[in-house]
């Protein structure tokens, strides 16, 4: 089983186990199978007769891991997920994707307005605001683009304030002595 969660791990060996049309003590038997380290050694220790049907062997087993059970985000989890003030919109798309990958039951429409009060105070966030989007795949691709348009902004201005102050690359001088006869130079 490892490291994954007990519920996805559970549900895929019902899955497959449903797909080859095994009977309910197969499923028992074969369950210890996909199981290691402290979660086989549970198995192991349950009497023989105490599990008559894999619903038995589902409560208990999820009733024995229950602590080790990772509590899913929850949607509205990303209603605190807000824009940093040092944050740029790159880094803050990014974090929000991740976070709603991890989201059960993701509602794109309800969504939309999240993502857009959450963002920090600006023109952008007036515009989204002024012009909200239809859609939620609008609305990403719309914050991919001013978070591309807000980096090279930024590149462009640190660039033009590099020059300004004189931080150029040392440029090669001329040498500005006059040209050496050949009596200068010697024999």
């Amino acid at each position: 089983m490892g490291a994954t969660d007990p519920r996805d791990h559970l549900n895929r060996y019902k899955a497959i186990m449903m797909m080859t049309g095994v009977n309910d003590a197969i499923m028992c038997r074969g369950f210890c199978t996909t199981l290691d380290g402290q979660a086989q050694d549970w198995f192991g220790s349950l009497p023989g007769d105490s599990i008559p049907t894999f619903a038995v062997l589902t409560k208990k087993f999820m009733s024995h891991i229950a602590g080790s059970i990772q509590r899913r985000k929850q949607f509205a989890d990303l209603y605190y997920l807000k824009q940093d003030k040092s944050e740029s919109l790159a880094e803050y798309l990014s974090k929000w994707k991740m976070e709603a990958m991890g989201v059960t039951n993701f509602d794109e429409r309800s969504a939309i307005p999240f993502f857009t009060n959450n963002l920090r105070s600006g023109p952008f966030h007036s515009d989204l605001v002024r012009n909200e989007m239809k859609t939620y795949t609008e609305l990403m691709d719309r914050v991919a683009r001013y978070a591309n348009a807000e980096a090279a902004e930024k590149r462009k201005k640190e660039e033009e304030e590099g020059h300004g102050r004189g931080d150029r690359a040392p440029q090669p001088q001329e040498d500005r002595r006059p040209p050496r006869s050949r009596r200068d130079r010697g024999p």
